[in-house]
């Protein structure tokens, strides 16, 4: 009997590897929505390397149990992907409903833990990658003030970016914040409390809160590896109580399912000024 976790995100030939010799059983965990394979070049997708045997078994029609009950998040932090793309066939498990609104953030509407910091900042181009300066500024006093507000009751945060180079500069930012750095020097927050991380390495992670820093700004809707549906889902999945969101609109209103993803947003006022 073999067992694959996040089996979406593996690739088809490793995978292959893993079943031999041939198992009885096989069961593989994942979501049709989460993030696809990482390749290495173009041609070892074209000739099919890219695909996972998850995604091959799924369009082959292969028996599957879908879940019903998600137990991991409050339910407005569902909303979104549950109605975009899971077509309200997942319900929340009635304790997710008490969990609690974390101190250190003013959230606009009082019946959702998710917000939207606007934020101007350029982005900057770093080799192959990119940064945004102003929102690792805004990012790491966010995490100060939650750590402050929360006293001897922290609960842990995720920070999750498309970039190395915005994730270095995001872990620089942070440290510098006296509250932070003293927690870290006496241990009271260590890398377990505050991940700091590019998206693909929160790939079936999950954190008390969630703060995100897309990087772009620009007029084409470019966001990176955060571009498609899978990624703005993994990212909108990954909270338990709350998710903040720093990025520029008028970026995200050109991409096609971050501009969906924007208008949920602003029908829930849930748009503050990052300033």
């Amino acid at each position: 009997f073999v067992v694959i976790d996040d089996a979406r995100s593996a690739l088809l030939v490793p995978t292959l590897g893993v079943l031999l010799p041939h198992p009885e059983k096989l069961c593989l965990f994942g979501d049709k929505f989460g993030l696809k394979p990482q390749t290495i070049g173009r041609k070892s997708v074209e000739e099919g390397l890219g695909e996972s045997l998850f995604d091959v078994l799924n369009e082959a029609d292969v028996p599957t149990i879908d879940l019903s009950t998600q137990y991991r998040m409050h339910p407005s932090l569902w909303n979104f992907s549950n109605s975009y793309l899971y077509e309200l066939t997942v319900k929340s498990a009635t304790s997710t409903t008490s969990y609690p609104a974390l101190p250190g953030v003013n959230w606009p509407n009082p019946n959702f833990r998710l917000t939207l910091f606007e934020i101007q900042g350029q982005e900057i181009q770093k080799g192959t990658e990119f940064i945004n300066q102003e929102e690792a500024t805004v990012l790491s006093l966010l995490v100060g003030k939650m750590i402050t507000d929360s006293g001897n009751q922290f609960h842990n945060i995720g920070v999750i970016t498309p970039y190395q180079s915005q994730r270095d500069l995001i872990r620089e930012r942070i440290e510098k914040i006296p509250t932070v750095l003293k927690k870290m020097r006496e241990e009271e927050v260590t890398q377990r409390e505050l991940l700091v991380d590019t998206l693909d390495n929160f790939q079936g992670a999950e954190r008390d809160t969630i703060i995100v820093s897309t990087v772009h700004n620009n007029r084409d809707g470019f966001l990176g590896p955060m571009n498609d549906i899978d990624a703005l889902n993994l990212i909108s999945s990954r909270a338990r109580y709350g998710m903040v969101v720093i990025a520029n609109t008028k970026t995200l209103s050109r991409n096609k399912p971050w501009s969906q993803w924007l208008k949920f947003v602003e029908n829930n006022n849930l748009i503050l000024d990052g300033k």
